[in-house]
């Protein structure tokens, strides 16, 4: 029998080998795998909040892939500024480490590349939000909601009002017209004493009857949570935008058809 010591060296050798055997490189491959499968599932787990539809994901694929093939000649031409970049970043970086300060000339070769590159996310970005509308038509109000970040600004205002019930009398006093002050939203017609007379309300409320009309309350304050409708529109284009979807919109209509 191998002695209890030695035994004890062989199991810790063991256990080791893989990490040692691995290189930076190695751990660097596997830790992005596991961030994009980490990426992925939380889309699967947004994609199902919505409930979609087999025919919305039938129709939603064709509107993906019109989509992903709007942007594609962007993101080459992304991709080609990018490797133009990478020698240039390198050239600096040799001047630093000598402690040089990096010719103007490369500068400005480098700022060049940059404001390229802030022109393309801008073209990106417009290419992907002009297709909401459309999105819109394949989609009901909730599951707007739900993508468009209306559904999170609904949530803060519960949140809100809740902070506001749970003060005591002084502290509501004290506090409460300043808060509504930095809250109100002029161009949405929400000032800050129409705030302070909704809180007023809420507090007002029995909890049987602050659960009835809490949605009405809740609505009188979403201009201060609630995106503008061309942040809206990009939140909703940009979440079917993203490269996973293709496949996840495939895979969810299988597991639809497999289970139905």
């Amino acid at each position: 029998m191998m002695p209890r010591s030695l035994l004890a060296l062989e199991l810790v050798a063991l256990l080791a080998t893989p990490v040692l055997c691995q290189t930076p490189d190695d751990l660097d491959a596997l830790a992005y795998k596991l961030d994009q499968l980490a990426e992925e599932m939380q889309l699967i787990e947004e994609l199902n909040t919505l409930q979609l539809t087999a025919v919305q994901l039938q129709t939603l694929q064709g509107e993906v892939a019109e989509i992903r093939g709007a942007i594609a000649p962007i993101i080459a031409a992304r991709v080609g500024v990018l490797q133009q970049l990478e020698p240039l970043l390198k050239q600096k970086r040799a001047s630093l480490i000598v402690d040089q300060q990096p010719p103007d000339e490369l500068l400005n070769d480098i700022a060049a590349r940059e404001d390229q590159l802030a022109d393309l996310d801008a073209r990106m970005d417009e290419t992907i939000t002009a297709f909401a509308p459309r999105l819109r038509q394949i989609l009901s109000e909730p599951q707007i909601a739900l993508v468009s970040g209306e559904e999170d600004a609904r949530r803060q205002v519960v949140m809100l009002l809740e902070v506001i019930r749970d003060m005591d009398a002084d502290r509501f006093n004290r506090e409460a017209p300043g808060y509504a002050a930095e809250l109100e939203r002029p161009e949405e017609a929400l000032s800050a004493q129409h705030i302070v007379n909704i809180f007023t309300t809420a507090r007002n409320l029995a909890p049987e009857d602050y659960q009835q009309q809490q949605g009405e309350l809740v609505e009188g304050l979403m201009p201060i949570y609630a995106p503008s409708e061309e942040v809206a529109d990009a939140m909703l284009a940009h979440f079917f935008a993203q490269p996973q979807m293709p496949r996840l919109l495939e895979d969810k209509l299988q597991a639809m058809g497999n289970n139905g």
